[in-house]
């Protein structure tokens, strides 16, 4: 993702490749960003759900991102890196997981089991010293960039403990799009006792009654005797 905006548009989907893939192919970089996200994407599954890990990985990277264009904009520092700067954006989007995991559950404990566990904040702090330790100090727009992710995740939580789940409008399109080429999908406004049954136009069953020579003449004996409006409504169908 190029710090310079005039450079987008030559290539406009750099914000969305720049949430998935790392600069220069670093393994080591490519490993650890694994790594964290699986650990701590993992716990997040286990307290909330598979549901929140990609909505809160897109939301620190887009944090990430524009603190990373508002910082060689508005920074002294920074300016004269604008043309050259470029940003990958994965190490954001898995330290909002992080803190949205810790924040979730600060006291969640990893292998319970052994001598009562090692406490979540604990493999936090390890993970923002591997962070924040591969960041040079005169970097300081990936510095920037790393807080804004952490902050994006503290207001994902703040947002989420006041009722409003950032993600659920996401997941929502997530479905739509799952479905939208699903063939199996029922139709829109179509439901399925609506076609087979409330929808009918004919009967579908009627009752008719066996009727025998014996019976007719019982019948026009005591129309003759009572008349016909003594017969019940089932007898006057017959």
């Amino acid at each position: 993702m190029p710090a310079d905006l005039s450079q987008l548009g030559g290539k406009p989907w750099a914000p969305l490749t720049s949430m998935f893939v790392l600069e220069n192919n670093d393994v080591w970089k490519v490993f650890s960003n694994m790594f964290w996200l699986w650990s701590f994407g993992f716990i997040l599954q286990d307290l909330t759900g598979g549901k929140k890990i990609i909505p809160v990985f897109i939301y620190g990277a887009l944090g990430g991102i524009i603190a990373f264009v508002l910082a060689h904009q508005l920074l002294p520092s920074l300016r004269d890196y604008k043309p050259i700067a470029n940003l990958s954006a994965v190490p954001c989007g898995v330290m909002a997981v992080a803190v949205v995991t810790t924040l979730t559950s600060p006291g969640y404990r990893l292998f319970p089991m052994i001598a009562g566990g090692i406490p979540l904040w604990a493999l936090t702090v390890l993970y923002l010293i591997s962070s924040f330790a591969t960041v040079s100090i005169s970097d300081s727009g990936m510095l920037v960039t790393l807080a804004a992710a952490a902050l994006t995740g503290l207001l994902f939580v703040f947002s989420l403990r006041r009722g409003y789940d950032w993600s659920e409008w996401m997941n929502r399109f997530f479905y739509w799009f799952n479905n939208l080429f699903n063939p199996d999908k029922p139709a829109a406004g179509k439901k399925t006792k609506d076609e087979l049954f409330y929808n009918a136009t004919s009967i579908p069953f009627t009752r008719t009654a066996k009727l025998t020579q014996e019976r007719v003449d019982l019948l026009l004996d005591k129309i003759n005797q009572q008349g016909y409006g003594s017969l019940t409504e089932e007898k006057k169908n017959y």
